[in-house]
């Protein structure tokens, strides 16, 4: 379970979880959630366009929508 983000700014994007679709548009990256780290607070990512894992910030302030 995610934490609840108290930052007012970050309230309004709504933040992913696991088994979400997320897009990135300044890195024009799709992917799909299969892991988070709430102690470093990064989510691993599968990147569709090369097929490879990424780690992405978790937090959402409006960098990606779910």
């Amino acid at each position: 379970m995610i934490k609840i983000h108290r930052d007012p700014f970050g309230a309004q994007f709504e933040q992913a979880s696991l088994d979400d679709w997320i897009y990135y548009p300044k890195l024009k990256l799709t992917g799909l959630v299969i892991g988070l780290d709430m102690k470093t607070g990064f989510m691993r990512i599968h990147c569709f366009e090369t097929m490879n894992m990424r780690w992405l910030t978790l937090h959402n302030l409006g960098q990606y929508k779910v």
